[in-house]
């Protein structure tokens, strides 16, 4: 069993493009500088994840978060709500299917006494 995140890949992918190119330009960067800085050979590749065409890996998101002086949160416009849903999600994933199990029905419990 795998738990689904909510949104789409291509409206996250053009949100962050969207995020990256505005931060770039609010720091008066060319594609070429935010490519240097993030370690990517060429400009083509933060024009092809400014557009949404490419998904960008964990450790790029955290370059591209430091060469535009802000948080991977903010860089992928979640909220702290959901990085900690995204974060038990990839935690439950990461379990057996039985432990899985067990997990989200002591989840169940905790939110029913919360409920009562």
């Amino acid at each position: 069993m795998q738990i689904i995140i909510f949104e789409e890949q291509e409206d996250y992918l053009k949100r962050l493009g969207s995020t990256v190119r505005r931060l770039r330009l609010y720091h008066d960067m060319t594609m070429q500088q935010l490519a240097d800085k993030c370690g990517y050979s060429s400009r083509a590749t933060i024009n092809k994840i400014e557009k949404g065409e490419i998904n960008v890996p964990s450790d790029k998101i955290m370059m591209l978060a430091d060469a535009l002086e802000t948080s991977p949160v903010e860089l992928l416009g979640d909220s702290p709500e959901q990085v900690a849903f995204t974060d038990l999600f990839d935690r439950l994933n990461h379990l057996s299917d039985q432990d899985r199990q067990k997990a989200l029905k002591l989840i169940d419990d905790v939110i029913r006494t919360f409920e009562e």
